[in-house]
């Protein structure tokens, strides 16, 4: 029973970035579509976004809890660049500058779910 308790906090772990996290995406491809190609630049981040939108919002009412919404937001990154790009340098440039970004806030959840473990572990032998 511990363990299914255990299992629903990881599940309802509030991520508040997952809205800055998407942003901070766009607002990157941004700036690299404006250093290598300044025509196309809006045109395809207004592209890039659109797609994305449509892709999260399929899975919105599965994605009940933050951490949901996040692994979405991860996993519709690719086609929703695939929809502006053709596979290449610039393409896989650009998937790990966002893994990079994703990772900071995977990072963050990952240290604070080891702490409250820790946490929990002393708290037992309390």
């Amino acid at each position: 029973m511990e363990k299914n308790t255990k299992k629903k906090r990881i599940a309802d772990f509030k991520i508040p970035s997952i809205d800055s996290s998407k942003w901070a995406i766009i607002e990157t491809l941004k700036m690299i579509f404006t250093k290598n190609s300044p025509k196309d630049a809006e045109s395809l981040v207004e592209s890039f976004s659109k797609k994305y939108e449509i892709l999260l919002q399929e899975y919105e009412q599965e994605d009940k809890t933050d951490l949901a919404r996040f692994y979405r937001l991860i996993m519709e990154f690719k086609p929703a660049l695939a929809s502006i790009l053709k596979p290449g340098k610039e393409f896989d440039d650009m998937c790990d500058i966002a893994v990079q970004q994703f990772n900071v806030v995977l990072n963050r959840i990952r240290r604070q779910l080891i702490f409250k473990h820790i946490l929990i572990n002393q708290t037992n032998l309390l």
